[in-house]
């Protein structure tokens, strides 16, 4: 996974931000064109193409970035990308995958938890954290930290190894 170099990043915002979001388009075409494996080149497509009420290709550009994602192996990011799936076939009024798809969203962020935060860290990484109150050093509680520290490895272990990172 790549990330938008900040040219890209500048023009497709400031195109947005001025309203012209034909412009940010063809900012967005350019950044995914010249990235073709930058997963957030294609999400920001995605979003444009919604906007402008082109949801079909909006669709295939979501359909792309899941793909990317699955690749990758971010939990958060495939879970965003599975999020914005469910909402554009929505929006085609296919409700019964677009669920499918919420679901399968829900379920990857249910299985990490509320409290776990999965954040883009740097070129292509991601990194998962639960922030929890401390409370002492005393074996109880450290065994519980053990505990959900385990949890998460065993929940995020397959998902790595099907990347093969």
């Amino acid at each position: 996974m790549r990330r938008l170099i900040v040219p890209d990043a500048f023009y497709i915002a400031y195109h947005l931000l001025d309203g012209d979001f034909r412009a940010a388009l063809e900012s967005a075409q350019h950044a995914v064109l010249a990235r073709p494996n930058c997963d957030a080149s294609v999400v920001i497509k995605a979003a444009i193409l919604n906007r402008l009420g082109r949801p079909q290709e909006a669709l295939e550009m979501n359909r792309r970035a899941l793909s990317l994602r699955e690749h990758f192996a971010t939990p958060g990011a495939i879970a965003l990308s599975l999020n914005n799936m469910g909402l554009v076939l929505g929006d085609l009024g296919d409700f019964a995958e677009a669920l499918g798809y919420l679901n399968r969203a829900r379920a990857i962020k249910a299985e990490l938890g509320e409290g776990v935060e999965v954040e883009p860290w740097d070129k292509g990484w991601a990194k998962v954290y639960e922030t929890i109150p401390l409370e002492s050093f005393e074996p109880p509680y450290l065994e519980k930290v053990a505990l959900r520290l385990a949890q998460l490895i065993a929940y995020l272990q397959p998902i790595l190894d099907k990347a093969k990172i």
